[in-house]
């Protein structure tokens, strides 16, 4: 805490303050998920956690008991998935389709995700068309609640 130029820190708080984590994107995911996309698992803390999704060459479906839409992603669109939600994501565009997805709690693992139909076939892309592979890209933040997209130009 900062007050009056002066920085002051609380310290029967720092038991209970994770310390910092920093980390860089993997190039190798490390698992393929159910529908196809690279996981890239990333920061973890008590709270929650954080993995990259890369699918192949913007729409988002999903269904909770009878209530189903399609939503197109783009810049600054949010949308969330609550728990028990099926969903997929696919691109419609010759550009790789990136999500980071953040889970509160923490994602428990890869037994996780259950494969359930969809109303799009599921891709495999392979790590070589992964868009930690592609050179000289710019990058583009699209922000959603729970995906953070970032298609690559």
């Amino acid at each position: 805490m900062i007050h009056n130029g002066n920085i002051f820190s609380f310290t029967n708080q720092t038991s209970s303050i994770p310390p910092f984590q920093t980390m860089r994107l993997p190039i190798n995911p490390d698992i393929v998920a159910p529908d196809g996309s690279l996981v890239r698992n990333l920061l973890t803390t008590i709270g929650g956690s954080m993995a990259q999704f890369d699918l192949p060459p913007d729409e988002f479906w999903r269904k909770q008991n009878e209530k189903e839409e399609i939503v197109t992603v783009d810049a600054n669109v949010c949308i969330t998935i609550p728990v028990g939600t099926q969903f997929q994501f696919r691109t419609i565009r010759h550009k790789p389709f990136v999500a980071v997805a953040i889970t509160m709690p923490p994602w428990p693992g890869h037994s996780e995700a259950m494969l359930r139909s969809g109303i799009w076939n599921a891709s495999f892309i392979g790590i070589e068309n992964s868009s930690t592979k592609l050179t000289n890209s710019i990058y583009q933040l699209f922000i959603i609640v729970i995906f953070l997209i970032i298609n690559i130009i």
